[in-house]
């Protein structure tokens, strides 16, 4: 259709940079790695030729060409199928996104522009405006991008961290740190058994990060041999309140290797052996002096006073048996 236009806002989510590229012309629109590609998306995981943006009868229309897939608006796109776009569509690649206006004519474009302007402004809102700066010595190594509400790094020697930090000797554990935005303000996790440091405070657990906080990891103390993390926030973050970071310990213990760290095996304590019940005696009742008391003895005397009483009723019931027979 002559004089179709195309808009495409382009998103990189990892680095919080947002461009507009705009095609008026019928020519396909390809995305991809390569730099010969229209749309640049500068990232590992995207293909060197990844999708393909082309003009039909009723439109544009995209197909997916790459080996992990793209998404409309969501939903993943079948291989090498056109389907057909639509203004305010939202095309999801490996770190990026690119949000897609169509003007289909002259009473549309101001409209079109209005809202490209709305969303642009609202990126600009969301720009991130905080930084993790990585510092040997006074040389930058990197630097990695904090976003909005919500959004966080992970500090450590894994490589699935946004902040990977090497450690031949394993004291820096695989996810070490935590580093997040919410709606209060920047936070700082400790996720390790080796300690994070901020301005040479260990925290405890979780400690607010303001403009300006160093950060280091296991030990406190800054060597040119050992990385610390510059925090830096152009919002101009206040100070936290008194007490929000942990106070310094007393003794920082050696930091031990992550191989060498195995919890202790939890000891079940034993109960102790209760007493055995004794069978409840009965109260002794006072016998006034001067009185015995008739209560049978006991022990040995309870015996033999039961060995009387029987000698006793067999004496007695041998002398009725012998009236008896007297008087037969």
């Amino acid at each position: 259709m002559p004089g179709r236009k195309l808009k495409l806002l382009i998103i990189d989510q990892k680095a919080g940079i947002h461009r507009v590229l705009s095609f008026d012309t019928n020519e396909p629109v390809s995305i991809g790695r390569d730099a010969e590609n229209l749309v640049v998306l500068n990232a590992h995981s995207v293909s060197r030729k990844h999708a393909l943006i082309e003009p039909a009868p009723d439109g544009w229309v995209i197909k997916d060409c790459s080996s992990l897939g793209t998404s409309r608006n969501g939903e993943p796109l079948q291989k090498e199928a056109p389907v057909l776009l639509e203004n305010g569509d939202t095309l999801e690649f490996p770190g990026h996104e690119i949000k897609v206006t169509l003007e289909v004519g002259a009473e549309q474009e101001q409209d079109a522009a209005v809202q490209l302007e709305d969303l642009v402004r609202d990126l600009e809102e969301d720009k991130p405006t905080a930084h993790i700066r990585v510092m040997q010595g006074d040389v930058e190594q990197g630097a990695v991008a904090l976003g909005g509400e919500g959004s966080r790094l992970m500090i450590g020697r894994s490589a699935e961290c946004e902040i990977r930090i090497d450690d031949p000797m394993r004291l820096i554990s695989g996810m070490h740190a935590k580093v997040e935005r919410d709606w209060a303000g920047v936070f700082i996790y400790d996720l390790s058994r080796n300690g994070v440091f901020v301005n040479g405070i260990r925290i405890n657990d979780v400690a607010p990060l303001k403009n300006g906080d160093r950060v280091t990891l296991v030990i406190a103390e800054e060597g040119e041999d050992r990385p610390v993390l510059l925090f830096e926030d152009e919002s101009g973050s206040e100070e936290p309140p008194e007490g929000a970071i942990g106070e310094p310990d007393q003794e920082q213990e050696e930091p031990m290797p992550e191989s060498e760290q195995e919890e202790e095996p939890a000891t079940e304590s034993t109960p102790e052996p209760e007493p055995p019940v004794q069978p409840d005696q009965p109260e002794s009742t006072p016998t006034p002096a001067g009185v015995k008391s008739s209560r049978p003895p006991s022990g040995g005397g309870g015996v033999l006073f039961l060995i009387m009483i029987i000698i006793v009723l067999v004496a007695v019931g041998a002398l009725i048996f012998a009236g008896l027979k007297l008087f037969s």
